[in-house]
């Protein structure tokens, strides 16, 4: 997975002396470039990217799933609504749309965006420029939203979901059976990538992540309800244990 920590601006002499945000973005959104694209606690020059690539050292039995749902567009080609795949990346700080799937969609550029990607280990970086561009989509309850994006040839490559196991399926249905998850278990490319400038308003605060048998957590959001986190051995999943602390839980409100 790739680590990174983004700056950027329009490119132009007189937004350099602009006022910078915390995050020392000026007048354009700045943009993030990779799959899993996390904010790294160190400060980069202005349109400087820091970005880290990480190896897997965990057991390859202990698969960390990231979560991802779909979201509704409509397709100005066919002009039918068609199902895009997004991640969530809560360590990243700004969100991406896939190049080829922008230019698909006919999405106008607002401006373009510069920005130099330093990689861990290389001492000179590479310079990019995205287009800042608005996807506009609907949720699982057909509810609108605009998304604020920066378009990216690569945002990640292909993974697996999670598999949907018995006790699992079991342990949701028990808890409420209107619960239900998309079809995991297959390999899935995000063609958006949203950052913590923006999931938060697709993640439901009004309701808690729930720790499956599995090890899994069970994100409530309006794409649905995601699987995310990292599965434990087989053989050591248990509904009852964890049917045990939330019914401890319904007991605390029922007070």
């Amino acid at each position: 997975s790739a680590h990174q920590q983004a700056n950027g601006d329009a490119g132009r002499e007189d937004n350099r002396r602009a006022p910078r945000s915390r995050t020392g973005i000026t007048n354009q959104k700045a943009s993030k470039p990779n799959a899993k694209v996390n904010t790294i606690g160190q400060d980069c020059p202005p349109n400087e990217v820091l970005e880290l690539q990480a190896q897997r050292t965990s057991s390859p039995d202990l698969e960390t799933f990231l979560p991802t749902g779909e979201v509704t567009v409509l397709d100005p080609n066919s002009k039918t609504l068609r199902k895009i795949s997004v991640l969530l990346d809560t360590g990243a700080e700004i969100s991406f749309i896939d190049s080829t799937l922008a230019d698909e969609l006919q999405l106008h550029s607002t401006g373009p965006v510069k920005l130099r990607l330093h990689t861990f280990g290389e001492e000179r970086p590479k310079e990019k420029t995205c287009q800042h561009v608005v996807l506009n989509i609907w949720d699982k309850y057909g509810q609108p939203l605009s998304l604020s994006l920066l378009t990216h040839d690569i945002l990640t490559k292909s993974f697996a979901t999670p598999p949907m196991i018995k006790e699992d399926i079991e342990f949701m249905q028990a808890l409420d059976p209107d619960i239900a998850c998309r079809q995991q278990n297959t390999k899935v490319k995000p063609q958006v990538l949203l950052g913590s400038d923006q999931l938060w308003s697709l993640v439901c605060d009004d309701q808690p992540p729930i720790k499956l048998p599995s090890g899994l957590n069970l994100l409530p959001t309006r794409l649905g309800h995601l699987l995310t986190g990292q599965m434990k051995r087989e053989g050591d999943f248990s509904s009852s244990k964890e049917m045990e602390k939330w019914d401890g839980y319904w007991t605390l409100d029922g007070r």
